[in-house]
């Protein structure tokens, strides 16, 4: 098994309209969230989350 990391920065507006981008490298990702913050206006909400993905390998031989 391999293991994968992720981030998912979230952008959502008072409206309800949200946007994500999915980011492999955490310091990118860091980045982005930082500065949404400091352009979030009142009623947007921004969020950064972590997650793994686990990569099975396959037990079928290939002939």
């Amino acid at each position: 098994m391999r293991y994968e990391e992720h981030y998912l920065v979230t952008l959502t507006s008072p409206g309800g309209e949200i946007t994500s981008e999915r980011y492999d490298d955490a310091k990118e990702a860091a980045d982005v969230y930082d500065q949404a913050v400091l352009l979030l206006t009142r009623g947007h909400r921004v969020e950064l989350r972590r997650y793994t993905s686990v990569l099975l390998g396959s037990s079928v031989k290939a002939r």
